[in-house]
């Protein structure tokens, strides 16, 4: 079943995985660590979708929301998310993780009731609010009211994808 990612990144952790992945010449002394960097290498590699959301500040940083597609992940994409989350914390944070049905991953299906049940792995951060796209009033076509958003949107669905279950 494919996984659906979003993953955000310091500004400064950004640009130095987007260094480490287009290096090329010598030997390599920047701040992204071999198993780092064989760690994004395979997400780009491996990822069927990355999408460059938007950005937000909060912590006294600019972080870059990235929406990632995988289908039929492994077992060792958790281990290099836990792995980043655990010693990137400070310029890595996971935005959320949800199956193609819309569960969180961490979830099932309660067969008798339908509902879901069960605890997220990645628990959904506060912050992530603050990348959702505002919301537009457009009751005077000449003058659009926008507005920051005040809950978790259904952005960047792909096809046959499920809305995602924010709770």
């Amino acid at each position: 079943m494919n996984l659906n990612i979003w993953i955000v990144l310091s500004t400064q952790a950004k640009n130095a995985v987007n260094a480490r992945l287009r290096h090329t010449d010598g030997e390599y002394t920047g701040p992204v660590s071999d198993q780092e960097y064989n760690i994004f290498r395979r997400m780009v590699h491996h990822s069927a979708n990355i999408d460059r959301w938007t950005s937000a500040t909060f912590g006294g940083k600019t972080w870059t929301l990235f929406n990632l597609t995988f289908a039929d992940p492994d077992k060792q994409l958790k281990k290099a998310l836990d792995y980043l989350a655990d010693n990137r914390g400070n310029s890595f944070r996971i935005g959320g993780c949800w199956w193609w049905d819309g569960r969180q991953v961490g979830t099932q299906w309660d067969e008798e009731t339908g509902n879901v049940v069960g605890t997220p792995i990645y628990p959904i951060p506060e912050q992530l609010i603050q990348f959702m796209p505002d919301d537009v009033d457009y009751t005077d076509p000449e003058n659009p009211v926008f507005t920051p958003a005040t809950e978790l949107k259904q952005v960047n669905l792909e096809q046959g994808q499920h809305d995602r279950r924010f709770t």
